[in-house]
C-alpha cells in the first residue's frame, strides 16, 4: 500500500471511529472486510452492529462482546470480558490495529489458525500480530501500542488520528498535529510499567490535584515522592509531557518533576484505585478497579463479572483494599 493511501485511510478510519465513540458506540468488529470506499477514495465503516441497533438490541448486552466480534481481530478481553476486561474504546483500539496491518502486509492477522489456536496465541501467550517495517515512527508507536495487553495501556482513538496526521507524507497538513513528536516523546517512562498512552490521558492542568505513581500492581504506597499536591504550574511549550511545579504541604518551594510521573487525583480518588460501591449489587461484585474519573466526579469502573464499565458518580464509592498478583487471600466464611 502507497504511504499515502495508508495515511489517508488511517485518517479516514480513526475519524470515523471517533466519532462513533463520541456517541459512547463501540464498534468491536473492526476489519478491512467492513471499510468501504466512497467515489472521492476516502475509507468509510461499514457493518458496526446496524441490525441490532434497528431492532433495538443493545450492542452491549451479554455476550455480545464475543458475538460482534471476529476473532482474528478481537482483543484479549473480547474473548472473556467478565474476567479480562471490560471492553472499552481502547477494545476498538486492538481492531483498528489489527485492520492496519492486514491492509499494510495483505494477510489477515492469525491467519491459518482454528479459533482455538488464535485465543491460545492471543489470550494465553499474549502474542501479537507482526508490524511491518519501515513505518513512520508515529505511525509504528501508535500501532505497537494498540496490541498492549492491558487495554489501558493502548492508545484512545484520538491519539492514533494524531499518529497518522503527523506522518511526513499525511494527506492532510493542517498544523493542528506538529506537536505530537514532542507529545509522544516519553523515553522517561522506561522500566516505569505504564505505556505513554496511559500516562497521556491524565492530562494534567493547573489546579489539579496530583500524586506520584506507584508501580503497577502495587498494593500500597512506595517511596512516594509527592503524596498529594497541587499543581501550580507547567512548562509553556510541552505543558502536555513536560515538567510541572507542585505545591505540597509543608514543603516551602514547589516541586519540579516531570508529569508522566504523576497521575491526577480528584475527589480523592485516581484512575487505577481499588474501589467498592457502597450499596451492593446483587448482579455483580461491589468492588472493581477506577478506570477514569472526571473533573465532576462522573466515573467509570471495572467491576468483577461485569462485561462493560459501570457508569456513575464518585459519590457512590469509597476505597476498597488493593489486591495483588501473587498475595494470599482467603475466602470469607458464609454468612
Amino acid at each position: 500500500m502507497h504511504s499515502g493511501d495508508r495515511n489517508r485511510y488511517g485518517t479516514d478510519l480513526a475519524r470515523g471511529i471517533m466519532e462513533l465513540h463520541s456517541k459512547e458506540i463501540l464498534i468491536l468488529n473492526l476489519k478491512p472486510h467492513n471499510f468501504l470506499l466512497d467515489e472521492n477514495d476516502h475509507a468509510i465503516l461499514g457493518d458496526i452492529g446496524i441490525p441490532y441497533l434497528l431492532l433495538g438490541v443493545p450492542l452491549l448486552r451479554s455476550d455480545m462482546s464475543r458475538r460482534l466480534g471476529t476473532p482474528n481481530y478481537m482483543a484479549p478481553e473480547q474473548w472473556q470480558p467478565e474476567v479480562r476486561g471490560p471492553i472499552s474504546f481502547e477494545t476498538d483500539s486492538w481492531g483498528f490495529g489489527c485492520s492496519i496491518v492486514e491492509m499494510l502486509t495483505g494477510s489477515q492477522p492469525w491467519s491459518g489458525k482454528s479459533v482455538d489456536e488464535i485465543h491460545t496465541s492471543i489470550v494465553q501467550r499474549q502474542e501479537k500480530p507482526h508490524i511491518p517495517g519501515g513505518l513512520p515512527p508515529a505511525i509504528e508507536n501508535v500501532i505497537i501500542g494498540c496490541f498492549e495487553y492491558d487495554f489501558r495501556n493502548r492508545p484512545l482513538m484520538g491519539y492514533i488520528l494524531q499518529a497518522f496526521l503527523s506522518s511526513p507524507e499525511a494527506a492532510y497538513g493542517d498544523g493542528v498535529w506538529r506537536e505530537l513528536g514532542s507529545l509522544l516523546n516519553l523515553d522517561n517512562l522506561s522500566g516505569s510499567g505504564y505505556s505513554k498512552w496511559l500516562v497521556l490521558k491524565d492530562q494534567l492542568q493547573i489546579r489539579d490535584t496530583a500524586r506520584s505513581r506507584n508501580p503497577p500492581n502495587s498494593c500500597k504506597p512506595e517511596n512516594m515522592e509527592v503524596p498529594e499536591g497541587t499543581i501550580v504550574g507547567m512548562e509553556r511549550e510541552t505543558e502536555r509531557n513536560g515538567f510541572v511545579l507542585v505545591r505540597v504541604h509543608g514543603i516551602h518551594d514547589p516541586l519540579r518533576l516531570h508529569g508522566s510521573t504523576l497521575e491526577r487525583v480528584t475527589f480523592g480518588l485516581a484512575a487505577g484505585d481499588w474501589v467498592c460501591l457502597k450499596e451492593d449489587r446483587k448482579k455483580h461484585s461491589s468492588v472493581g478497579i477506577l478506570h477514569s474519573i472526571d473533573r465532576d466526579g462522573s466515573v467509570a469502573v471495572a467491576f468483577i463479572g461485569l462485561e462493560t464499565f459501570w457508569k456513575g458518580n464518585c459519590s457512590e464509592l469509597q476505597m476498597a483494599e488493593a489486591y495483588c498478583a501473587g498475595q494470599f487471600v482467603r475466602l470469607k466464611p458464609d454468612t
